[in-house]
C-alpha cells in the first residue's frame, strides 16, 4: 500500500512538472481583440462579434497539429491517476461533507458507458449540456461515476473560462490532463477551440457544455423564488449539434443541478467596473448541504437539422460560413434545450416554491 502510494506520488510530481508539455508560459501571454461589423444585426451582434484570445487560439492551433503528451502508454496513465485524485478529492466534498442526491443515474450511466454498444458500426457521441452553479461543478457533479473504472479516453471533454485555465502553468496541466479545454467566454462561436470540440463528438466522445456560459447562482434572481434558475442561454452549444454529420448526431441529454452555490457561494466583487462581477466568498467548500442533480431524457434533434438540410442545402455543411439562416437554427435548437432544462428546474425547486405558498398562506391567515 505504502510503495503503490509512494509510486503515485512519483508519477504525480513527474506529470506536474513535465506533463501535457505544450503548456509553456507561451500560451500566458495577454489578450488581443479582434472586432468585426460582418454581423451588424443587434440581435446577434454579442454572440458573433470576434473577440477572441490569442493564447486561446494559439493553444488550439497547437492542439490540431501535435499530438497529446505521452504517447499510447505513459500519458493515458498520468491522466488516469490525475482523475483518480481529483475523484477522491471532490468525493470528501461531495458525498462525505454534503449529501449529493443524482435523480436518473441510470439514464446517464447508460449512455456514458453502453452507447457505443447500441451501434456497433460507429462510435455515437454524447453531448451533455447542463446549468452552471459553481466553480466546484466540474468535475464535482461527475463524482456519480465509478471514476477507478473510467479510462481518460471515455471521460467528458469541457471548456474552462481562459483566465481560470490558464491561471498556473501548473494547475494548466491539471487541467489539461483531465479532458479540459480553455475557452474565451468573451469570444465568439467562432473561435477555433469550438471546432475542437466539435472534432472531439465527430470522433464519438463524450463532451459537457455550460450552456450558460458563466456561473449563475441563486442570488442573481433577486430572491425570487418564482423566477427560473437558469440565465440566457448561448448559442455555441447549439452550433456544435448542428455541424455534426446528420448520421452521427450527438446523443444530448440536458441536466439541472442545485445546491452547489451554498457549497461554493459567490459574493458580487464592490465597486468592480461591471455590476454583475463576483468572487468566491471562501475558497474553503462549505458542507452539510444538500446537491441535487436532475438528469433528462435524451432530445433528439434530426427532425430540426433534417428540415433544415432539406430548405438550405449544403449550407450547413460549410461549418466555417455562419449565416442568418444558420443563427435562426442555433436559435432554434437552443430553445429546445431550454425548454428541458426549464422542467427539470421546475422538478427542482418544485418543494421550494410549494413551501414558499404555504408560507405566504399562513402569512395571510
Amino acid at each position: 500500500m505504502v510503495w503503490s502510494l509512494s509510486v503515485s506520488v512519483l508519477l504525480l510530481i513527474f506529470y506536474l512538472f513535465h506533463a501535457e508539455g505544450y503548456l509553456s508560459t507561451q500560451f500566458r501571454s495577454n489578450h488581443h481583440k479582434l472586432s468585426s461589423n460582418k454581423f451588424c444585426d443587434h440581435r446577434y451582434r454579442n454572440e458573433l462579434i470576434l473577440y477572441n484570445s490569442k493564447r486561446t487560439d494559439d493553444y488550439a492551433k497547437y492542439l490540431q497539429e501535435n499530438k497529446r503528451w505521452g504517447g499510447p502508454i505513459i500519458g493515458p496513465i498520468i491522466r488516469y491517476l490525475n482523475s483518480v485524485v481529483l475523484g477522491i478529492i471532490f468525493s470528501i466534498v461531495f458525498k462525505i461533507k454534503n449529501k449529493f442526491t443524482v435523480f436518473g443515474k441510470d439514464l446517464l450511466l447508460k449512455y456514458v458507458f453502453k452507447r457505443n454498444k447500441l451501434n456497433k458500426s460507429k462510435k455515437i457521441p454524447l453531448l451533455t449540456v447542463s446549468n452552471h452553479k459553481s466553480m466546484l461543478d466540474d468535475p464535482g457533479l461527475w463524482t456519480l461515476l465509478p471514476f477507478l473504472f473510467m479510462r481518460p479516453d471515455t471521460f467528458r471533454w469541457v471548456f474552462c473560462t481562459e483566465d481560470i485555465f490558464f491561471a498556473n502553468k501548473y494547475l494548466s496541466k491539471i487541467f489539461a490532463a483531465g479532458n479540459t479545454l480553455p475557452l474565451d467566454r468573451h469570444g465568439s462561436i467562432t473561435q477555433p477551440m469550438f471546432n475542437i470540440l466539435r472534432n472531439k463528438l465527430l470522433q464519438g466522445s463524450w463532451c459537457h457544455i455550460f450552456i450558460e456560459g458563466r456561473v449563475w447562482q441563486d442570488w442573481r434572481f433577486q430572491d425570487n423564488i418564482f423566477t427560473p434558475r437558469l440565465g440566457p442561454l448561448k448559442l455555441g452549444t447549439a452550433r456544435l449539434i448542428a455541424h455534426c454529420d446528420i448520421d452521427q448526431l450527438p446523443i444530448v441529454i440536458p441536466m439541472y443541478h442545485k445546491g452547489l452555490d451554498n457549497v461554493f457561494p459567490e459574493i458580487v466583487i464592490p465597486n468592480a467596473k461591471k455590476s454583475d462581477r463576483s468572487k468566491a466568498k471562501s475558497f474553503k467548500p462549505l458542507g452539510n448541504q444538500h446537491i441535487e442533480l436532475y438528469i433528462g431524457d435524451p432530445i433528439d434533434f434530426t427532425p430540426i437539422i433534417s428540415r433544415f438540410r432539406d430548405k438550405y442545402p449544403g449550407m450547413i455543411e460549410n461549418y466555417d460560413r455562419i449565416t442568418f439562416e444558420l443563427i435562426e437554427l442555433y436559435i432554434d435548437i437552443t430553445r429546445v434545450i431550454k425548454s428541458k432544462m426549464i422542467a427539470l428546474e421546475q422538478k427542482a425547486y418544485k418543494k421550494d416554491r410549494e413551501d414558499a405558498i404555504n408560507d405566504a398562506n399562513h402569512r395571510t391567515v
